[in-house]
């Protein structure tokens, strides 16, 4: 959640961490969607 923050290394590490954050907010997103898609069918049944 703070990776960015902790960054050690310059900016390879920034660039790292920025990656490892792009990739955790996009799953996240994927796995909400997946949520609400799934809670939207369940209540049309």
């Amino acid at each position: 959640a703070v990776a960015g923050l902790k960054a050690r290394g310059g900016a390879e590490a920034v660039g790292e961490a920025t990656t490892d954050g792009v990739v955790a907010a996009s799953l996240g997103c994927l796995l909400i969607d997946l949520t609400v898609s799934l809670a939207f069918q369940f209540v049309r049944l």
